[in-house]
């Protein structure tokens, strides 16, 4: 071995590769823990530890873990998710933007809540701080804007 690891000549060993068990690894936990097979999705600023726990699990490849699959829209996310669970009884989960994204899928959820199907409906914000204090803190504009 000539000293230098996997990672820093661009070519990554999973076994290389550091896994911090955090909030969002829990709450992917604690998802599958529920039955939870697929995560309908519209990720985007307010998911960065989502999307590491969902690229650590596919390196890994977890066999356990709900599939992701991507929707272009929030009432689509919603809307899947709620036939889905309509048609086989078992709760599923959707991911979608703070802000726009949850107003984007208002419909969709006036529907799901009508027709009392489980479907679990979250949409999260990045923890933002001022000057970078808190370790994974986003000092973007965006996020200032969207609380």
């Amino acid at each position: 071995m000539n000293g230098t690891s996997s990672i820093a000549n661009g070519n990554p060993k999973v076994q290389d590769l550091p896994f911090r068990y955090t909030a969002s690894a829990a709450f992917i936990d604690t998802l599958i823990t529920a039955g939870v097979k697929y995560l309908f999705v519209n990720l985007g600023t307010d998911h960065p530890g989502l999307v590491e726990v969902f690229a650590h699990a596919s390196l890994n490849q977890r066999r356990n873990f709900p599939r992701v699959l991507t929707c272009p829209n929030e009432m689509v996310a919603l809307t899947v998710a709620h036939s889905y669970a309509q048609i086989t009884g078992e709760c599923q989960a959707v991911l979608l933007h703070v802000e726009t994204g949850t107003l984007a899928m208002a419909g969709a959820l006036h529907n799901a809540a009508k027709s009392r199907v489980p479907v679990l409906v979250w949409a999260g914000a990045s923890p933002s701080t001022i000057e970078g204090e808190v370790l994974g803190g986003r000092t973007e504009f965006i996020q200032f804007q969207q609380e």
